[in-house]
């Protein structure tokens, strides 16, 4: 966490923004920022060193299926591995989290830094 503090599980209406984000929307830790017509408080900068993770924003799931109209619903995730560079690792990993339920898809990411 560069600035601010991580989300805590009674942070209704709070957002962590990557770096890129923050940079883009010129916005700060205690500013506001709008999503899908609601308002919600930054609480937190953060730097993942992945283009992707520092241009975008974290929020409670609540708050997210409630924005989404999707109470109840999990349309994706992230899941970090120790040993991400295991092959059979990521399999089995992939392997049980498919296993969770049927219509779970898991789509391994990892590549090999040069």
């Amino acid at each position: 966490m560069l600035q601010g503090e991580r989300l805590a599980a009674g942070d209704r209406g709070k957002v962590l923004l990557g770096t890129i984000l923050a940079r883009n929307l010129d916005k700060r830790v205690g500013d506001e920022v709008t999503v899908y017509d609601r308002t919600y408080q930054v609480k937190g900068i953060y730097e993942a060193h992945i283009v992707y993770e520092d241009g975008g924003m974290v929020m409670l799931l609540e708050d997210q299926q409630e924005a989404t109209d999707r109470k109840g619903q999990v349309y994706g995730f992230t899941v970090g591995l120790e040993h991400p560079e295991d092959k059979q690792e990521r399999e089995r990993v992939k392997r049980e989290i498919e296993a969770l339920e049927k219509n779970v898809i898991a789509t391994p990411t990892w590549e090999p830094s040069f």
